[in-house]
């Protein structure tokens, strides 16, 4: 969604440091400003979350995001595939047991102000998270690819906001990981 050349952006960037970089970012957006109109115009009840890139396990899990698709490449022995460029930009990402808790957050206190709120249980790079995965597959072969990637922008998402209203993230990249791996080892196993 950020698309902002500053080091750190929170909830209260400009409207200008908004700026998109592909379809998917820009629906998010137009949606974000329905219903902060809603919220203002209407009355509607609201909040809304950003959500960082999530990671964990899960029943459906999503393989199309960094953190899990690199685990999935890595659980199979294939090459994990990275953008050359993306191995060292910062982006944010979100444990699947935090975002869960975010949303219980806001519901249980029914905190609807219409605000927008970041929630990520950390910012990270690529190589952070190969670093990680790393400790897991020691002979981890990486392949980088020179595709033009959609955000060529690096940028930390900040979350006070939400740590102001007492919320405090719990999740941990590393422990993910190794879940991640045991649950992709013994589905391998199973099959």
């Amino acid at each position: 969604m950020y698309g902002t050349q500053n080091e750190e952006v929170d909830e209260d960037c400009s409207p200008a440091e908004l700026k998109p970089q592909s379809p998917y970012a820009a629906s998010k957006l137009r949606e974000e400003q329905l219903i902060q109109t809603l919220t203002r115009t209407r009355g509607l009840k609201s909040v809304t979350c950003r959500f960082g890139t999530i990671f964990g396990t899960s029943p459906g899990m999503r393989f199309h995001t960094a953190v899990n698709k690199f685990c999935w490449q890595a659980t199979f022995r294939q090459p994990v595939t990275v953008w050359r460029t993306a191995l060292k930009q910062v982006r944010p990402y979100l444990d699947l047991g935090d975002a869960i808790r975010v949303m219980h957050f806001f519901i249980e206190r029914e905190i609807f102000d219409g605000r927008i709120y970041n929630a990520l249980t950390l910012n990270a790079t690529v190589e952070d998270i190969l670093n990680v995965i790393a400790l897991r597959v020691p002979d981890l072969e990486i392949r980088y690819v020179d595709e033009a990637i959609m955000n060529q922008f690096s940028y930390r998402v900040g979350r006070r906001r939400i740590e102001s209203l007492g919320f405090q993230f719990k999740g941990d990249l590393k422990l993910a990981i190794l879940e991640t791996f045991d649950f992709l080892w013994n589905a391998r196993r199973a099959g």
